[in-house]
C-alpha cells in the first residue's frame, strides 16, 4: 500500500507468502517469508519480531525443488538463557547464499528508523549481511546496509539508522533480509526494525584536547608533540609485551610506542610496563575500554570505576602517550553511551593525554563521526593482502593496495579538522586467524612499505602494524620498514608541509613534501599497479638547485637538469627524495639500546608444583575424555582444556560479557576421582603474574543425571585452583563460570585435570 503521512493505517493480518529473493542481483533461493503484524508505527515500537525468522517452515523449504542439498534454516537455543531462540542458516555449497526475509508495509516517510540485530559466524571472516531493501511494487528503490560483513565466532551487535527520503519515500514495502554467503554457518538473533525516538540524542562530546608541554599536545597541522618534541607514533599491535626482551626488540625494530591492555594488568601491571617503556625510550598506548552492548549497560558503572582507578594511577607517568578507547566499536556494535561515558571520564580525570580509537574499514563517515566526537585521534585498520589478490576482505570499491590511502582519507573526513589519524596496517597473514585461509601470504617488504607510506602521503600522522595474537615475536620483514619511519619521524612530525602542486604531473603519483629545518624532503608513492616514468619539478621547492638529489633508503642518487629530475616508479613503489646533495643529517639515528637485561624468572614451575603428578591425569583427551563448552572461538576451542598442555592454548568462550559460561569434560565410563585442578588464563609481566582468568565459578561433577557442586569460588585471583574431596565416582566434570577477573570480557581456561585417590602415591 501507499505510504501514509499519518500513523493511522489499516491493520494487516499476518500472512505467509513465498518470495523470490536475491533482489537486485540474481535469484539465489526460494524461501518462506513472514510479514510483520503492525497497526502503524509507534515511536520506539518494533515493526517486526525475531520470532518471524524463528518460525521459518524448515521442512517446506527443504522439500521444494531447486533448493540444494545441505541447506538448512533452523531455530537453535544459542540465547536460551534470555528466553530467545536464534535463527541458524547453514549451507555447504559454494556460491549459494541462503536468505530469510520479512516484509514490512506499515511505515511513514521522513521518519528515522533503526535496523538492529546480533550475529555470529562459524569461523572468522565468514561473510553475511542484514539489510533493508526498499521497494515500490516490483521496483527496487534502494537498500540500507547492503554491504557484506566479515563475522566472528562471537556475537556482534550491529545497528544502522536510515530515513526514507527523496525517491525512497515512494516505497510501499520494506524487506528485511538476512543473507549468508555460502559455504556458511551463521546465527542471527534479536533482529528488529523500529522508529527512533525524536528526542534520542548523542551524549555530550568531550572537550577539545589542549594537552600540556609536560605531556602531549596536538598541533594545528594534526601532528603530535610529546614533552614539546615532535612525535610520530610507530607501533606493532598484537605481540605480547610481557617481558623486558619484548620492549628491547620493539625499540630495536624502530618502534617508539607499544600497547598495554589496562584491564588485563590493572594499575600495578600498567605501571610496571610504563617503567619498562621509560627505560627503553618508548611510550605506552594504554587500552582502557568500556566495550559494552546496549543490553550490558548495567555493567557500565563498574567498568568506569575500574578504568578510573587505572587512569588515576598512571596519568602522571612520563611514558604514557595516550589512551585507546576501543577497537572497531562501530563495527562491533558497542554502545555509544558506554563509549562516550568512558571518554568523558578519562578526559575529566586526565586532560593531558589524548584519546584514540581504531575503527574497522567498513562503516560510513557519518557513523564514524558519531564515535569520533569522543576521541582526539582516529584511524582504522585495513588489511588488503590475501592469497587471491588484495582487498577481497571487504566491499570497499578500491580493490587494490591503494585502499590503504583511501581509508586514511576517509578517516580524516570523519574527524574534526584538528584531529590526527593513526592508521593500522597489515602485519600478519590471514591464514594465522582462520583455518580456511591456509597458505595466505605474509605481506612482502614492498607491500609493508607501500602501505605505510601510502597512509602517510594521504594524511596519516602515525603508522602502526597489526600482528595476529599467535605471534610471540615481531616478524623480521617489518624491521627495515619500521626503521625507515624511525629515521624519518622528526621530519614527519616536525616538518612543515609544502604544496605539492605541479611538482609531479603524472596521474597515480601522490606526494608529501616536507621542509624540516631548511631541508626539503619529498615522499612520492605510486598508488597504481602500473609502471610510471615520472618527472619532478623542483623549481618551487628549493632556491638552490642541487645537481643531484638523494634517494634515501635505496643508496642511489638521481641527476637534476633545469630543476627537473626523472625517475621510474614500479607498481606500488615508494621513493623518498632529499633535495640536497649533502649527507642526510636530518634523519634520526638508531640509538644504542641498553644491554643490561636480566632473564625473566619462569614462574610456571611453582604453579606446576601444586599438582606434581601430571602423568596420572585421568581427564586427558588421549584417555577418551571429550570436552565441550557453552560456546567457543574457532581458534580457541574447548578441546584444548584436556590436551595435556597446561600453558599452551586456551579455551575462549564466544559470548563477550555474557555469563554464565561453562566447559564440560565427559568421561567414556564412570571414573573415581578425588582431585580436580583448573589452570586459568595467565599473563606474566617482568617476572610477576597477572591474569584474565575465571573469578566466580563452581566446580561440579555429574551424579544421578544432574550436576553436583563440589565447591564454589568467588573473587578468585589464583592461576591454579585445586579442589580436593572425598573419593567419588562420576562421568563428568563441569566448570560453571559467572564472572571473570579484571573488568571481565571472555571466559578463559588453559587446562582442566582430574586425579583419582592414588594421585599422591609415589610414582612408580
Amino acid at each position: 500500500m501507499k505510504i501514509s503521512n499519518t500513523p493511522n493505517v489499516p491493520r494487516r493480518k499476518p500472512m505467509r507468502t513465498t518470495c523470490l529473493c536475491g533482489l537486485a542481483v540474481a535469484l539465489s533461493s526460494l524461501l518462506v517469508c513472514r510479514a510483520a503484524e503492525t497497526s502503524g508505527p509507534v515511536l520506539g515500537e518494533e515493526m517486526l519480531k525475531n520470532s518471524g525468522f524463528e518460525e521459518t517452515d524448515v521442512n517446506g523449504i527443504q522439500n521444494w525443488s531447486g533448493v540444494p542439498a545441505g541447506f538448512a534454516v533452523t531455530s537453535s537455543t544459542e540465547l536460551a538463557s534470555a528466553g530467545q531462540r536464534s535463527a541458524r542458516m547453514e549451507t555447504k555449497r559454494e556460491g549459494f547464499n541462503p536468505i530469510l526475509t520479512q516484509n514490512v508495509t506499515q511505515f511513514v516517510a521522513n521518519q528515522r528508523y533503526r535496523l538492529q540485530y546480533e550475529a555470529r559466524t562459524g569461523i572468522i571472516n565468514q561473510e553475511y549481511r542484514v539489510y533493508v531493501g526498499i521497494w515500490k511494487g516490483s521496483d527496487w528503490l534502494g537498500g540500507v546496509e547492503t554491504q557484506w560483513r566479515a563475522g566472528l565466532p562471537a556475537w556482534q551487535k550491529v545497528a544502522a539508522d536510515f530515513t526514507l527520503k527523496g525517491p525512497m519515500a515512494e516505497a510501499d514495502r520494506l524487506m528485511v533480509v538476512l543473507e549468508a554467503k555460502g559455504p556458511a554457518t551463521v546465527w542471527f538473533d534479536n533482529v528488529s526494525l523500529k522508529p527512533v525516538l525524536s528526542e534520542e540524542k548523542d551524549p555530550t562530546p568531550i572537550s577539545q584536547f589542549v594537552g600540556s608541554e609536560k605531556f602531549v599536545q596536538i598541533t594545528p597541522e594534526r601532528t603530535l608533540l610529546v614533552r614539546g618534541k615532535p612525535f610520530f607514533p610507530i607501533m606493532v599491535w598484537g605481540v605480547p609485551m610481557d617481558t623486558e626482551a619484548a620492549f628491547d626488540t620493539a625499540r630495536d625494530f624502530g618502534c617508539n610506542l607499544v600497547l598495554n591492555v589496562t584491564e588485563a594488568y590493572g594499575v600495578d601491571g600498567t605501571l610496571l610496563a610504563l617503567d619498562m617503556a621509560e627505560k627503553y625510550g618508548l611510550k605506552i598506548l594504554a587500552l582502557t575500554r568500556a566495550d559494552l552492548r546496549e543490553n550490558q549497560l548495567a555493567d557500565l558503572p563498574e567498568r568506569l570505576r575500574a578504568n578510573e582507578t587505572v587512569v588515576s594511577g598512571i596519568k602522571s607517568h612520563p611514558a604514557l602517550f595516550a589512551y585507546a578507547l576501543s577497537d572497531e566499536p562501530v563495527w562491533s556494535g558497542f554502545s555509544l553511551q558506554a563509549f562516550a561515558a568512558n571518554a568523558q571520564m578519562i578526559r575529566k580525570s586526565d586532560p593531558n593525554h589524548p584519546l584514540y580509537v581504531n575503527h574497522a574499514p567498513r562503516n560510513t563517515i557519518a557513523e564514524l563521526r558519531r564515535f569520533n566526537q569522543y576521541t582526539d585521534i582516529g584511524g582504522s585498520d585495513i588489511y588488503p593482502v590475501w592469497k587471491g589478490g588484495v582487498d577481497n576482505h571487504s566491499d570497499l570499491p578500491n580493490k587494490t593496495l591503494g585502499v590503504v590511502g583511501d581509508e586514511t582519507i576517509k578517516n580524516l573526513a570523519a574527524l574534526e579538522p584538528h584531529k590526527p589519524v593513526m592508521q593500522t596496517l597489515q602485519g600478519f597473514s590471514w591464514s594465522d586467524g582462520s583455518k580456511d585461509r591456509s597458505g595466505d601470504p605474509f605481506p612482502t617488504r614492498e607491500q609493508l612499505r607501500f602501505m605505510g607510506y601510502d597512509s602517510v602521503v594521504c594524511g596519516a600522522t602515525g603508522v602502526t602494524y597489526f600482528q595476529d595474537h599467535r605471534y610471540r615475536e615481531l616478524r623480521p620483514e617489518l624491521k627495515p620498514v619500521l626503521r625507515e619511519f624511525h629515521a624519518l619521524q622528526d621530519v614527519l612530525a616536525g616538518g612543515k608541509n609544502l604544496s605539492a602542486d605541479s611538482v609531479c604531473p603524472q596521474e597515480g603519483i601522490r606526494l608529501l613534501v616536507k621542509d624540516y629545518r631548511g631541508r626539503v624532503m619529498v615522499i612520492a608513492v605510486n598508488r597504481t599497479g602500473q609502471t610510471i616514468p615520472a618527472t619532478l619539478d623542483l623549481s618551487r621547492l628549493v632556491k638552490t638547485k642541487p645537481p643531484v638529489i638523494q634517494v634515501l633508503f635505496e643508496d642511489r642518487k638521481i641527476e637534476v637538469a633545469d630543476a627537473v629530475a626523472r625517475d621510474d616508479f614500479q607498481p606500488w613503489a615508494v621513493h623518498v627524495y632529499l633535495l640536497d646533495e649533502k649527507a642526510p643529517d636530518i634523519l634520526r639515528a638508531s640509538e644504542s639500546l641498553p644491554a643490561d637485561r636480566q632473564p625473566v624468572k619462569n614462574e610456571q614451575a611453582s604453579h606446576d608444583a601444586l599438582v606434581p603428578n601430571k602423568d596420572r591425569n585421568l581427564a586427558l583427551a588421549s584417555r577418551g575424555v571429550k570436552a565441550s563448552a557453552s560456546s567457543e572461538m574457532s581458534s580457541m576451542p574447548a578441546s584444548v582444556v584436556n590436551d595435556g598442555d597446561r600453558w599452551g592454548n586456551q579455551w575462549n568462550d564466544a559470548t563477550i560479557n555474557d555469563y554464565p559460561d561453562w566447559v564440560v569434560l565427559e568421561f567414556s565410563r564412570p571414573t573415581r576421582l578425588s582431585k580436580i585442578a583448573i589452570f586459568t588464563r595467565q599473563m606474566p609481566l617482568f617476572g610477576k603474574w597477572f591474569q584474565q582468568g575465571v573469578r566466580d565459578f563452581d566446580v561440579q561433577i555429574e551424579q544421578d543425571g544432574g550436576w553436583k557442586t563440589l565447591r564454589s569460588f568467588r573473587d578468585n585471583k589464583e592461576i591454579v585452583t585445586v579442589v580436593d574431596f572425598e573419593p567419588l565416582t562420576t562421568t563428568g566434570i563441569r566448570i560453571l563460570i559467572t564472572a571473570t577477573n579484571g573488568i571481565g570480557d571472555f571466559s578463559r581456561i588453559m587446562e582442566i585435570e582430574a586425579y583419582g585417590p592414588e594421585t599422591n602415591a609415589p610414582t612408580t
